[in-house]
């Protein structure tokens, strides 16, 4: 009987260090970045211009059409995207609705770097000890091709915390 209930609990030892181990072996690659860098570069980018001339061009479309409701809608827009990029600049603001029309740049450069999923740094509030971070924050930022000024805006903000509610900043 002794003998039975020494060999359940060495089979038991002996399963907890095998998954213990195996879990060691296999550690889950996750990708992070700074999402206030990945809007830096986005919004200091050809395709962010591309975005406010065609802002700008819808307001100039519906004051020659006198078109009230769409220039309504655009005065009311224009300062809250002005409030979204100081959240996504200065804050933990989200910039999943820019990368979302990147996903295969996105998906390529997580393959490339044998990541099982991309997060913002901001948040991933807990990761077990078999979880490894890799930062992609300055692959996913040469999406965009930064010129030298935004990557040293970049490496400067990097040191700083974000803004709390920076979405709340008053817009000048």
């Amino acid at each position: 009987m002794q003998r039975k209930i020494f060999q359940q609990i060495a089979v038991i030892i002996l399963v907890i260090l095998f998954f213990q181990n195996a879990s060691a072996q296999n550690k889950v690659r996750i990708g992070t970045y700074d999402s206030r860098l990945i809007a830096l570069a986005y919004y200091n980018s050809k395709d962010y211009d591309k975005f406010i001339a065609d802002f700008n061009r819808s307001y100039q479309a519906a004051q020659t059409k006198k078109d009230s409701v769409t220039i309504k809608k655009l005065l009311i827009r224009g300062p809250v995207l002005q409030r979204m990029m100081n959240d996504r600049i200065f804050g933990k603001g989200s910039v999943n609705l820019i990368l979302d029309e990147y996903k295969l740049r996105i998906e390529a450069i997580g393959r490339a770097n044998n990541v099982s999923l991309i997060v913002s740094k901001w948040e991933l509030e807990y990761k077990a000890p078999n979880v490894e971070t890799i930062d992609l924050t300055y692959k996913i930022m040469a999406i965009w091709n930064p010129s030298e000024q935004v990557i040293k805006w970049a490496k400067n903000g990097e040191k700083e915390a974000p803004i709390k509610d920076a979405i709340f900043d008053k817009v000048e």
